[in-house]
């Protein structure tokens, strides 16, 4: 069937051309309903969970004027040097200026180089809507982190459809508690993915990703392909949002000189985080794998939690729940844990726990001095738990 598109009549062209995107998305989603687009690496994502690979579609929304066009930043155009020996910093605060600034946002793109980074970049001036930062992958973009306080801060205006992908990160010297490589108190429909934090060979301690606040809802948000090893702060933290995936995530922690007193934490669910899948991950040498409590939010809760298909090795604790409405752990291995493999201790709450095709490694000789502290499955508080197909081993 020909579609008539009268030259004369512009709105009636926009209209058939609105009327035949939306066909595409409902047979590439079997739905109809569009509620915002946006560019992704690769195509265009429309609402949180529909991706068209072919790029013409986000043209044709930008012929329409629906979406400015993203302009790209390179660093090296403002002065970087990647050669591993200068401090590049101020050439990246002059791109970040540039994006910022520009009210469509873009890509700020790090290429193959070793940048020497001493004071944090912050993406909170201007007037940009849209934020991508991307290096050229995890081998060849890499960033020294001198400074001791967060590197990426990523402002609550361009944390809709906030990318961030391709980049190697090694503090170079010790952190505070509160140094996290991405710190982002709002993030709606974004991505972080391909990143690798690497404390060796030091061990000192920087924090991964924190996002959230106690005034902003992020949701929507992927975090994939993140490998960090030797912290012994937290590897990824979030609080107040919905619909948080993380997914092939490979968090190494170290138990420090103090060891086996501590508190670094592979995955934090620091409260009021409600449906959220960790997927296809391995947590190992953590003194808590996963935990969830409303330290950041008192009073909170943690609400349909999803741990599926991952491993735990080497955790004192396996995953513990202190403040949470329902936990659901399903094929998942939790091996040498030397205090509890899975503790359930909510006070004052009844989360509903389902537990199955687990199977629980304990390792009592594992830096415990009382070996009555090796449990497998402690429930100390009231739940309405479903345990199955679980597998003891000592």
């Amino acid at each position: 069937m020909r579609i008539p598109l009268r030259d004369h009549h512009h709105h009636d062209r926009k209209l058939w051309l609105l009327l035949l995107l939306m066909m595409m998305c409902k047979i590439c989603s079997g739905q109809g309903q569009i509620v915002t687009a946006r560019a992704g690496v690769g195509g265009t994502y429309f609402n949180s969970d529909v991706f068209v690979g072919d790029t013409s579609v986000l043209s044709l929304l930008r012929r329409m004027n629906s979406l400015p066009v993203p302009h790209y930043y390179n660093v090296i155009s403002y002065g970087a040097t990647g050669n591993d020996t200068s401090d590049d910093t101020s050439a990246f605060l002059a791109s970040i200026a540039a994006v910022m600034n520009d009210p469509a946002g873009g890509t700020l793109h790090i290429p193959a180089g070793t940048f020497y980074i001493s004071n944090t970049l912050n993406f909170n001036i201007g007037i940009a809507t849209h934020l991508e930062i991307m290096g050229s992958g995890l081998t060849t973009s890499k960033i020294v982190w001198i400074h001791d306080d967060v590197l990426f801060n990523i402002s609550t205006n361009v944390g809709k459809g906030f990318v961030l992908s391709g980049l190697a990160i090694t503090p170079a010297n010790n952190k505070s508690s509160t140094s996290y490589a991405v710190r982002a108190p709002y993030l709606e429909m974004a991505s972080i993915s391909q990143l690798h934090l690497s404390n060796y060979p030091t061990d000192i301690g920087a924090g991964g990703i924190f996002i959230g606040s106690t005034s902003m809802w992020s949701k929507a948000v992927h975090i994939t392909d993140i490998f960090m090893d030797g912290f012994y702060n937290t590897g990824i933290t979030l609080m107040n949002g919905v619909d948080f995936r993380v997914r092939d995530v490979f968090l190494v922690g170290f138990f420090g000189p103090n060891y086996p007193s501590g508190n670094n934490i592979g995955i934090h669910f620091g409260g009021n985080v409600y449906h959220t899948y960790v997927e296809s991950s391995s947590i190992t040498h953590c003194h808590y794998g996963v935990m969830l409590n409303s330290a950041l939010m008192t009073g909170s809760s943690n609400v349909n939690i999803y741990i599926s298909n991952c491993k735990f090795d080497f955790t004192p604790v396996g995953i513990w729940l202190n403040s949470g409405g329902a936990l659901f752990v399903d094929n998942t291995y939790l091996g040498a844990s030397s205090r509890h493999a899975i503790w359930i201790n909510a006070p004052g709450q009844t989360p509903m726990i389902s537990i199955s095709n687990v199977n629980v490694r304990l390792s009592c000789y594992l830096g415990v001095a009382n070996p009555s502290l090796c449990n497998g499955l402690t429930f100390e508080t009231m739940c309405n738990a479903i345990v199955s197909n679980v597998i003891f081993n000592s």
